[in-house]
């Protein structure tokens, strides 16, 4: 249950952007995109000597990105970047090279947010999401923990009782639990505010 928890603090920042300046919806979904085509990219060559693979990946995958590219508003020659990038194709005569950036990180959407209040609410939101997120991202600090706590052939597991170590489980989920209604709270508060 922890896991997916991060991912929604994470829109949480994305959604302030977004109400700030339309500009951002653009450039998620654009962002967005692109992340979905260098990944067919790579199944593309991973499953260029399987035939039954070839076949979706050539017909069915790329038809759906290309109209997935249109809705993202994806031009041709950011496409074109993209292949250049990721598979050494010069981009093709007379068109420039137009790369798609990323998507700025939680941290750099604070620095983004204009208004003032939005921009407490994210900064205090910043340290929560970080908890959260080093479970997702492997904190060497967080795997000790749940390593030395959890693993029950852990030579330090025997420190604990089974119903000490269920309540922390306990207490730890419910902490992320209530943060995210807590910012599931504030995006609608954001949304209903504009």
């Amino acid at each position: 249950m922890l896991f997916p928890l991060p991912v929604f603090k994470s829109k949480c920042f994305i959604l302030c952007l977004m109400i700030e300046d339309s500009q951002y919806i653009d450039w998620y979904l654009k962002h967005s995109w692109r992340q979905t085509y260098v990944r067919y990219l790579l199944q593309q060559q991973e499953t260029d000597n399987l035939p039954r693979f070839r076949s979706w990946i050539e017909r069915e995958a790329r038809g759906l990105l290309d109209k997935l590219r249109i809705i993202a508003g994806v031009t041709d020659a950011e496409r074109a970047t993209i292949d250049s990038e990721e598979l050494g194709q010069p981009v093709p005569p007379g068109m420039t090279a137009v790369p798609i950036p990323m998507f700025p990180t939680p941290k750099i959407a604070i620095r983004r947010a204009l208004e003032s209040s939005r921009k407490q609410m994210l900064m205090r939101l910043y340290p929560e999401y970080q908890v959260l997120s080093s479970y997702v991202h492997g904190s060497s600090s967080q795997l000790r923990i749940s390593k030395s706590l959890l693993n029950p052939r852990s030579k330090y597991r025997r420190y604990f009782s089974s119903a000490g170590l269920d309540n922390l489980f306990q207490r730890v989920a419910e902490e992320a639990i209530w943060l995210s209604y807590l910012s599931i709270v504030q995006s609608c508060t954001e949304l209903i505010s504009t």
